[in-house]
Formats: structure tokens, sequence, C-alpha cells
């Protein structure tokens, strides 16, 4: 009997959206003052995000920023206030404005960070070179 061992590696790629709330009064905030200043943040411990994208018409960066585990975006004021205005139009009854910011992605070799629940009646198909018997499946499984 021929028995068929192959070890099957693992990446989870987990990806997001980073969103941040703005209150509904800020735009009368923005619109009122005259000169609104630039809203900033900074991320850190990002050393282990394979990638970011985000959104360039209400974000700058600077890539070239010499600390890998942290970034520094700012606001484009007036694309942002057009946008919240733009929300306010839309939900005048809403309390505050949600605003995708970015989106990341970060990868692991390691199954159990997978943020999710066990997996049950996934299929498998693998083509086979040869005629495979024996086949032995952890954990238990129909074939």
């Amino acid at each position: 009997m021929q028995t068929l061992t192959q070890r099957i590696s693992c990446l989870v790629k987990i990806t997001g959206d980073f969103t941040m709330s703005f209150p509904a009064g800020i735009t009368c905030i923005l619109t009122t003052s005259p000169i609104a200043p630039v809203l900033s943040f900074r991320l850190v411990n990002i050393a282990q995000v394979d990638h970011f994208l985000p959104n360039q018409k209400l974000l700058y960066s600077d890539p070239s920023q010499s600390n890998p585990d942290s970034r520094d975006l700012w606001f484009n004021m007036q694309a942002l206030n057009v946008y919240l205005q733009r929300e306010a139009e839309l939900n005048p009854q809403a309390s505050y404005y949600n605003v995708t910011l970015l989106k990341y992605q970060v990868s692991s070799q390691d199954p159990g960070s997978a943020p999710f629940a066990a997996l049950t009646n996934v299929q498998v198909l693998m083509a086979l070179d040869h005629t495979a018997t024996d086949l032995q499946c952890q954990p238990p499984a129909a074939w």
C-alpha cells in the first residue's frame, strides 16, 4: 500500500478597514472656522502590517517616513469637510458619520491567528499525480 503524506502550509491573510467616527456637529465647526486646524493621527506598532491603502481623497501620508513601525497621516481638510457635509445632507438625523480612512492587510503563517470559528463542510480539491490509497486526514474527514 502506498501512503500519501503531504504537508500543506497555510497563509492567513486578514484584511480590514480603519474607520473613524465624526460627530454630526463637526460640520458646523469646520464650516464656520476661518482656518480649520489640520487633523492628523499616527498609527503605531504597524511593522506586522503588510499593506496600507489610505483613502487618497481624504488622507495624505509620507511613505518615506523613517520609522517602519509607525505612520503619520493627515486629512485633506477641504475634502473631509465636503464629505461630511454630503453625509449630513444624506442623513440629517445621524448623530455621527463613519468615514473609512484606510484598508490594510496582515499576513500570518499561523492558522490559529485567523479570527473565525472552526470551519465545517469545507471541500478541498487536489490533483494527484498517482493513485493514492490508505489516505488519512487529520482532523477526520470524508473522502
